[in-house]
Formats: structure tokens, sequence, C-alpha cells
């Protein structure tokens, strides 16, 4: 979606700031801690969300049946909440959007649920937050997506771990996934060419130990060989002086 109208612009901006309050209160409620489980966190995110009188951006689509996603160790993404507890050095990916007078939003963080199992998780989190970084330095208009994707892998590869590369960025508006793909590898120049007023979400998905994955079926996408794997990131709008962040 490209945004022209300043009153869309503008819901967009309140979106982000309804999204943001409702993640700021789940990392601040107790419930991503051992011993808590992930349904406890989907039934918190109904209440929040019927509180503000917004929707998940999640829910049915592509037949997900919650409202957020919480991808636990090497399920790297698309994960349902479960009743299983967590425990100290899980790495948990929490992946949430909202519906917001017909728009949507999408950001994701990971956590390591008290302490850290191993220390390269922490620098592999590290890695992946400058990785979005380094790419949305790269979001403005007269790039291209393949000069996001060059920074995101750049900084990736360089700090030893791998890029997942079938999981990409995306366009976003009132669908949850529109064009441009954004991926995370690719050459500078290459691609689409960002034009002022698009929105998309810049998400650096990262393997530990490998960039193979497969497809359980069942929603959750894990890597092959059992190590974690590391998201982030953020949606905004592309701009001629720079990027957006709109959550």
């Amino acid at each position: 979606m490209i945004v022209t109208d300043p009153k869309i612009l503008q819901i967009l901006r309140d979106a982000g700031k309804i999204h943001r309050e409702i993640i700021d209160e789940l990392m601040k409620s107790g419930l991503l801690a051992i011993g808590r489980v992930g349904i406890e966190v989907e039934e918190w995110i109904k209440k929040a969300q019927k509180a503000r009188g917004v929707e998940s951006a999640f829910l049915g689509q592509y037949d997900y049946p919650a409202n957020i996603i919480l991808s636990v160790n090497d399920v790297v993404v698309h994960w349902v909440p479960l009743d299983i507890p967590f425990e100290s050095g899980d790495v948990v990916k929490v992946d949430y959007g909202i519906r917001y007078k017909g728009y949507l939003t999408d950001a994701a963080t990971t956590i390591i649920i008290w302490e850290p199992s191993n220390p390269r998780h922490v620098r592999c989190i590290e890695v992946a937050r400058e990785a979005l970084a380094a790419g949305l330095l790269q979001a403005k208009s007269g790039n291209t997506v393949g000069d996001i994707s060059s920074a995101i892998e750049t900084t990736v590869t360089q700090g030893g771990f791998h890029i997942i590369r079938e999981l990409t960025g995306h366009g976003l508006g009132t669908q949850i996934h529109e064009k441009p793909d954004i991926y995370n590898f690719w050459k500078p120049g290459k691609g689409e060419r960002l034009k002022a007023g698009m929105y998309i979400a810049i998400e650096p998905i990262v393997g530990f130990s490998t960039r193979h994955i497969f497809d359980t079926g069942k929603h959750a996408i894990c890597m092959q060989d059992g190590g974690i794997g590391v998201q982030e990131e953020h949606c905004g709008i592309v701009g001629d002086e720079g990027f957006e962040i709109i959550v």
C-alpha cells in the first residue's frame, strides 16, 4: 500500500500507538516468565484488544486460530500459543499485529525467558536487531528493495549467523501480506524501487546454526537442525529522507 492520504497516515500512527501500548503492557505483565503458558498470553491479548476496541491482525489469516504468535526455540515463526510452561532459556518470538479502522500493523521481537541457556543466543538476537536497524536505514525513496535486503544479509552473515531465505518482510495495508516482498538477502540496486508512502514490514529472520527450515503443516515453521530461530520486525512508511516506524 502507498499512503498518500494524511487521514490514513494518522490512522496508522494511531494504530501503532495502540499496538505499542498492548505489547509494552504484555512485557510488564509477568506472563512471559518461567511457568506461565502461551494460552494465558492469548487470553490476556483478547482482553487488551477488547478494552481498546481493536482486533488481531492475525486471527483467521491463513486459518491461523489465535490473536498472537508465540514461537519458541526451534520454532522460528507462526506457532500457536500452547499450554506448555515457559522454561528458563526459552527463546520466544513475540509476533503481533492489530486491525484498526481497516488497517493493519505487524511487528515482532525476540526475548529470552529468565536466563539464556547459551550466551550466543543473546548475540544472535543482538545481530538480528542490528540487521533490522541496517535495513531501516536503507528504506527511503529512490533506494530499492535490494538495498534493504543487502544491508540485512551483510549484517547477519558478518555476525556469524544465517538468513532464512524463505521467510521475508512484506508490504502491508488492509491485508497482512501485500506487495512488495522485502527479502532478507539480495544485492544492492536490485528489485522494486521504493516510493515515498510505501507501507512495509521489514523483518530479518535469522537461524542460529543453519538457514534451513521445514514446515510442520500446522502453522509452525521450524529450524531443520533443532537450533533456535530469531525474528525482529518493524512496520512503517518509506519517506524521502528515511523510514517512519509505525511500530
